[in-house]
């Protein structure tokens, strides 16, 4: 009786372990499935590349006197920064960074463009971004 019990045991604990690596395995390639896929559709291709400014040049600090707001996106591979006046984007500044360093989130956001609402939450962001 005892050995039985014991051959029952063993195929019990057999069967458990592998109906967890099964499942850590699942869990792996589901993972790395759909961070493929983010990472395929937050990278730009080349072909794709716009320019960041169409064709004005950046502003300077004394040029915006009044800003409503300013905007963070992921462009080119840099994060441009534009400010809002008046209903009117124009760009100021990009700043460089490491896409692949930035969360997963972070480049979702920053797809979508960041608003930051004075010059603080700016320098916020950019002491965020840049360090």
């Amino acid at each position: 009786m005892a050995k039985h019990f014991f051959k029952s045991l063993m195929l019990s604990i057999i069967v458990f372990s592998i109906a967890v690596l099964v499942g850590y395995l699942a869990y792996v390639a589901a993972y790395r499935y759909q961070t493929d896929k983010l990472t395929e559709a937050l990278t730009p291709a080349a072909a794709e590349a716009q320019p960041i400014t169409e064709s004005a040049p950046p502003l300077s600090e004394d040029q915006v006197t009044k800003a409503d707001y300013y905007i963070a996106r992921f462009e080119n591979g840099d994060i441009a920064i534009y400010v809002s006046s008046g209903g009117k984007e124009s760009f100021l500044y990009s700043l460089d960074v490491w896409a692949r360093d930035l969360p997963a989130e972070d480049m979702v956001r920053l797809r979508e463009g960041i608003v930051l609402k004075n010059k603080q939450e700016l320098a916020s962001f950019e002491e965020d971004f840049t360090s």
